[in-house]
């Protein structure tokens, strides 16, 4: 399965787009971490969530509920 970017702006006011993938096990979210931290809130730690030459990782949410379908495109778990 691939899905191909929105090139029209359907995203609503006060949000942002992000860029995320998933292989049926989790999804990986990519984008900016913040430049400015807040009361107890922990700096972003590239080593720690995996982020690659190119791009931060900035969350990584488990499926509660694999998707088998989803991981047939390489992903694994």
């Amino acid at each position: 399965m691939q899905v191909d970017k929105m090139n029209d702006d359907r995203t609503p006011k006060g949000f942002w787009k992000i860029e995320a993938y998933t292989n049926g096990y989790q999804i990986i979210v990519l984008g900016d971490p913040p430049q400015e931290y807040e009361g107890d809130q922990l700096p972003h730690n590239c080593d720690e969530m995996g982020c690659g030459s190119l791009d931060h990782v900035v969350a990584r949410i488990p499926i509660m509920y694999a998707i088998p379908e989803l991981a047939w495109a390489g992903g694994g778990g």
